[in-house]
């Protein structure tokens, strides 16, 4: 592989100036590739906010907001009239805030997630363009647009979108500030960003940020000592803005210290009880996530030796937070999330540096293929998105399959249109992930939602004028979208209170969301002197009409 000479290396310090964009020598500055980046990030981001929310995690993440406004208490979220001590406030109270200014929707509460990867990607865009040139911040925008992981899980109404938005801009703010002679202002807006995001998602923000800024004149001789005064206004900072509804918890809430710091931080790092994997597991899921763009981790990597200065700091990043979320037992692919748009700067800066040919060409395009392949025919776990009927999509995918395969063939004989090809690669990788999330994703979101199903029994319940109980699992995006009281659920636990339910309620539905064999089990597990009248199975839940004789003396199932 042969690479172009570098003749904008950011590490020296006398070429600080010249990074500035529209100040280098002979180089007006392109205000519209600015635009551009912005309304194509808009629009990728913004389009088909609308979709049915996925459950649990979007769900849970929907209905707490909506709660917060229902209530008045901003301070203790809450779930199921319970407080929800897994994590921290801030990113409730933004969606509450979205409630507030736009009404309470589906397109309100993913609208925050998705603004926070429209903010990520031109905070990445407008530092790239500093440290490096406009063709690497423009080759870093357009992977970050096209990166499997980065623009769905973005566009998700999950915590590690807002997670990540903070992270990245408090790295980037502070590595500014240290490079600029520490200044004082974009230092300050740094500890500000690391602050919230340790009340978005608790103090993994720190673990992932400050070593990076501890380490940076290690990585950058051409940076600004830290000095020991500046880490502690730092931390001054961070503490200002975390500690006081920490505190306010620990004082009203007995069981959040409990569960907030030792179930749902220090278990879940050593010894969780749920979402378990081994050590390896972000190896394939960062490929995965990185589609179709890991065939450049192998050419970043090969050039360790030719790495400047801000090329270490954002591969140092990049290797903590990989190390980090593998050594923790609990592992999900969400976590990654924050390392994408680093990732996505060194594959831009890669970009820029090849001189490509077929063979690198024909190695994305193969990655496109595989994602339309298994899109056309209904594999990747994707089937029940496309059971619908929409066999156009099938029709689509596939014609563009071929004609993408035939092109790549050609290219390989023809290397005069390999710069057209380049920018047929792209234009596919655009169109294939807008595709994925924009529409694939909803209609899998749409096919597997129990939102509609719930409504016909509830229609049904108060047809029969009888009340209602949901067992087991989650049913957040049931209270959500009606904008109802919360359902009552009773997990197997919880025996015992739902006997008591039961004796006030004599007749009675029951809903369930589990495998028939699941409902015979539990059916079976009812005191004797409950019947079941009838069982209405709607494929993905089930409401069994119950009616008892007589009073239910409280016990466990089987007893």
């Amino acid at each position: 592989m042969q690479y172009q000479k570098n003749s904008h290396d950011c590490s020296l310090p006398e070429a600080a100036t010249q990074c500035i964009p529209g100040r280098r020598p002979g180089t007006r500055y392109e205000w519209w590739e600015t635009l551009l980046v912005a309304l194509v990030g808009a629009w990728l981001f913004w389009g088909h906010l609308g979709s049915p929310l996925l459950e649990p995690d979007e769900s849970r993440y929907a209905e707490i907001p909506r709660l917060m406004l229902r209530t008045g208490d901003w301070l203790t979220p809450k779930l199921q009239g319970k407080p929800y001590n897994d994590k921290p406030p801030l990113v409730y109270w933004m969606i509450a805030g979205s409630y507030s200014l736009f009404g309470i929707s589906i397109e309100s509460a993913r609208l925050v997630p998705a603004t926070c990867g429209w903010l990520t990607l031109m905070m990445v865009y407008l530092w790239s363009r500093y440290y490096f040139d406009r063709r690497v911040a423009g080759a870093a925008a357009l992977v970050m647009l096209t990166m499997l992981g980065y623009l769905t899980m973005m566009r998700m109404l999950l915590l590690d979108g807002v997670l990540a938005m903070l992270v990245i801009g408090s790295l980037l703010t502070g590595h500014h500030a240290l490079m600029q002679n520490r200044n004082p202002a974009w230092w300050l807006i740094s500890a500000i960003l690391c602050g919230l995001g340790v009340l978005a998602k608790g103090p993994v923000a720190m673990v992932l940020i400050t070593p990076c800024l501890f380490a940076l004149r290690w990585l950058d001789r051409s940076s600004t000592p830290m000095r020991f005064l500046d880490g502690v206004w730092y931390g001054i900072v961070v503490l200002a803005i975390a500690v006081p509804w920490y505190a306010a918890m620990m004082l009203t809430n007995e069981s959040f210290g409990s569960e907030h710091f030792f179930r749902h931080h220090f278990r879940r790092f050593l010894d969780p009880a749920h979402h378990e994997q081994p050590f390896w597991y972000y190896v394939p899921a960062l490929l995965l996530e990185l589609l179709p763009w890991p065939i450049l981790l192998w050419s970043i990597v090969r050039r360790w030796r030719n790495w400047t200065g801000t090329e270490r700091f954002v591969m140092f990043f990049s290797g903590l937070c990989f190390i980090f979320f593998s050594i923790a037992k609990a592992k999900l692919p969400t976590y990654l999330l924050p390392m994408l748009p680093m990732l996505a700067v060194m594959s831009g800066r890669q970009v820029t540096l090849m001189q490509w040919n077929t063979r690198w060409l024909l190695s994305i395009g193969s990655a496109l293929m595989v994602l339309l392949l298994a899109l056309s025919f209904r594999s990747w776990g994707f089937y029940h998105a496309l059971h619908v009927g929409k066999s156009g999509v099938d029709v689509i995918a596939l014609a563009i399959l071929i004609g993408f395969v035939a092109l790549m063939i050609y290219a390989w004989k023809q290397p005069s249109i390999q710069s057209l090809t380049w920018k047929l690669t792209a234009a596919t990788a655009l169109f294939t992930m807008c595709w994925i999330a924009q529409h694939v994703i909803p209609e899998y979101a749409q096919a597997t939602s129990i939102v509609d199903d719930c409504q016909e029994l509830i229609q049904l319940a108060d047809h029969e004028r009888i009340p209602y109980v949901a067992h087991r699992n989650s049913w957040d995006a049931v209270s959500f979208m009606l904008n109802r009281e919360e359902l009552e659920v009773y997990s197997s636990r919880e025996w015992t209170t739902f006997v008591d339910w039961l004796n006030k309620n004599p007749r009675c539905m029951i809903w369930m969301r589990d495998y028939e064999s699941r409902v015979e089990a539990f059916t079976k597990s009812l005191p004797a002197n409950v019947h079941v009248e009838k069982v209405v199975d709607l494929g993905r839940v089930q409401g069994i009409i119950v009616k008892q004789a007589e009073v239910i003396q409280a016990g466990y199932p089987g007893k």
